[in-house]
């Protein structure tokens, strides 16, 4: 490919440089996107369960989008069919985490429409999922000076304003709620609302806010766990249990249904009863193995491995999911196989260096290497690159270890550690900067749970 062809999104996007260099020289090197990605997003990412809901509200108002394309008000249409056909490409390539071909598409895309609000949003959603929300959130606000009533551009640039490099809360809070005015008795605004006033830490103003989509949408699953979710933070434990047997009772599928369990069994880890939860997400995974529902068997093997509580245990969990993972697994796509078997190695680089087994940890980053370079897919990048600063902190090359660190400052583990690089360095003003990020990365997950809890001594 010619190297000027992507640059429009590779500048300033250094991952994306990296990995069209690898494409021209595989033979010489081996080296997302959330999703995410992060996949978030899938999970490998922080906010496994927040990624997946936000990735779904917004492949929905993605759909809306192309939707309204079919009555445009003016132009030809030919150009309406091929937009939308060029716009479903896009959508579809991250998918498979081939990032060149997306990059390639993009850039046509965005020369043949450069006003266009929703070729600049799908191309927003793109980098986003590809965790370069500082980009997104550019793109985002573009679009809406296109247009400033564009509701999926609202909601999504509400999550971009936190996950951004320089985290605005005022400015998250205010664009969802222009997305609630302009999408009045709809559930999903409220949802979106209620989630960020978490992550910024106003809890009242979360459960106010999930509460008015439970009254426009009693079975709105999403909007009745993250209530619950809240209020596990919040410590009021008991209503939170009440809100996840809610969920489950109307969950439609068996993975809103597993989840909604799954947050259940987190809350004996935030109530200081560890055991207990323990044996709920064994119990949950097995059933989710019995009823081959690989994202639960993921979610619930991952966060035994995260809580363990002893490293005999832990590894013995992350070895029985690196086998599940190891080749194609049934009802989960390649992408999100790929990502999840990269958190387990990312895990296993964290615990090994943490202990100071060296070798042991440069062996689980060389396999993400591999499978970084396999896979081309810029999530699975920025997984291999912060466990190999997790890699290079045990063995005291501080610099180096910020640097890749710095690849997935959506994850809490992997910005707690971060902090501790920047301190060692004497790096004061970027230490207290990450440390107000990290506060809005809190939400009721396993690796929150490893952070926040860490400081209130409820974790291991």
């Amino acid at each position: 490919m010619d190297h000027t062809a992507g640059k429009d999104f590779r500048g300033g996007f250094r991952q994306s440089s990296h990995m069209i260099e690898q494409e021209r020289s595989r033979q010489r090197h081996s080296s997302q996107i959330n999703r995410a990605t992060a996949t978030d997003h899938w999970q490998h990412r922080c906010n496994y369960q927040d990624q997946r809901e936000a990735d779904n509200l917004c492949k929905r108002e993605a759909g809306i989008a192309i939707e309204m394309r079919q009555h445009p008000v003016a132009g030809p249409g030919i150009v309406v069919t091929v937009h939308q056909r060029d716009c479903q490409e896009v959508r579809e390539l991250p998918k498979d985490g081939d990032l060149l071909p997306a990059i390639m598409t993009m850039n046509d895309l965005l020369k043949r429409y450069p006003k266009d609000e929703h070729v600049l949003y799908l191309t927003s959603e793109w980098l986003y999922f590809q965790q370069d929300y500082d980009r997104a959130r550019q793109m985002l606000e573009i679009t809406l000076q296109i247009d400033p009533n564009f509701p999926p551009a609202l909601n999504m640039l509400g999550f971009a304003y936190l996950e951004a490099g320089n985290p605005d809360p005022t400015k998250a809070i205010a664009a969802l709620k222009r997305y609630v005015e302009l999408q009045p008795g709809q559930p999903s605004p409220e949802d979106s609302l209620g989630k960020v006033l978490r992550y910024a830490g106003d809890d009242q103003g979360s459960v106010e806010h999930y509460g008015e989509a439970l009254q426009l949408d009693p079975t709105f699953i999403a909007a009745r766990v993250g209530l619950a979710d809240t209020l596990t933070l919040m410590d009021d434990y008991s209503n939170a249990r009440d809100q996840y047997d809610r969920a489950i009772s109307v969950a439609e599928s068996s993975r809103d249904r597993y989840h909604a369990e799954y947050q259940k069994a987190l809350v004996f880890f935030w109530e200081g009863h560890p055991a207990d939860g323990c044996k709920l997400l064994e119990g949950l995974a097995e059933t989710a193995r019995a009823e081959k529902e690989p994202y639960t068997q993921f979610e619930a093997g991952f966060a035994r491995a995260l809580l363990a509580t002893n490293a005999v245990d832990e590894f013995a969990q992350l070895n029985s999911l690196e086998s599940f993972l190891h080749g194609p697994v049934a009802g989960m796509t390649e992408a999100d196989r790929n990502a999840s078997l990269g958190a387990v190695w990312r895990e296993r680089a964290r615990a090994y260096a943490s202990s100071g087994e060296t070798d042991a940890a440069d062996q689980a980053v060389h396999q993400l290497e591999e499978l970084a370079t396999h896979t081309r897919d810029l999530v699975v990048e920025n997984i291999y690159e912060s466990a190999h600063g997790y890699a290079l902190f045990a063995q005291g090359d501080v610099a180096n270890a910020a640097d890749e660190l710095a690849t997935d400052l959506h994850n809490p583990l992997v910005l707690r550690q971060f902090i501790l690089a920047q301190e060692k360095l004497g790096n004061s003003a970027g230490a207290v900067a990450s440390r107000t990020r990290l506060k809005y990365l809190r939400a009721s997950t396993a690796e929150w749970f490893l952070v926040a809890g860490s400081a209130s001594g409820k974790a291991h």
